[in-house]
C-alpha cells in the first residue's frame, strides 16, 4: 500500500472516530434537553405560565396526542366500520390525525367511540414547544 492509500485510510479513520465522538456527545445533548424540557413543563404547570419568552425564543407548553393498536387483531375491522380504511396498515400518523380530528379542538378522548377506543390506547401528553420570537 502506498503513502498516499494511508493517508486516505488514516483521515477516513479520523473522520469516522471524529463522528462518533460527536454522536455520544449529541445523545447526552439530547437527553439533558428532555430533563430541561420536563423541568420547564412542571414549572410552568405549578406557577401557571402559559408561555415565557427569552433570549429572542418563546416557550410554551404543548398538548400532543398519542395513539397506539393494542388489539391488532380486530382493529382493522373497527377502523374499516368506521370509515378509517385509510388508517389501516399504514404509519400511525394517519391515524393519529384521524383520532384527533374525532376529539375535537379540546382533545376529549371521551368523543372517540368506545369500539374504537378498545382496540386502541389513546393517551395526551404535554412536550415543550418553542419558537423563535
Amino acid at each position: 500500500m502506498d503513502s498516499s492509500t494511508k493517508h486516505i485510510v488514516r483521515e477516513y479513520i479520523e473522520i469516522d472516530n471524529q463522528i462518533t465522538e460527536i454522536g455520544v456527545r449529541v445523545k447526552g445533548l439530547k437527553e439533558r434537553k428532555l430533563t430541561l424540557e420536563d423541568r420547564l413543563l412542571e414549572i410552568f404547570a405549578s406557577e401557571g405560565i402559559e408561555r415565557l419568552t427569552m433570549e429572542g425564543r418563546t416557550f410554551y407548553p404543548r398538548n400532543e396526542v398519542g395513539v397506539s393498536v393494542t388489539d391488532r387483531e380486530n382493529a382493522e375491522e373497527v377502523l374499516r366500520s368506521f370509515g378509517l380504511d385509510h388508517c389501516v396498515g399504514v404509519v400511525n400518523a394517519s391515524l393519529k390525525s384521524a383520532i384527533r380530528e374525532m376529539m375535537g379542538e379540546d382533545r376529549e378522548i371521551e368523543r372517540i367511540p368506545q369500539e374504537l377506543q378498545d382496540v386502541l390506547r389513546v393517551y395526551k401528553f404535554q412536550k415543550l414547544g418553542n419558537r423563535r420570537s
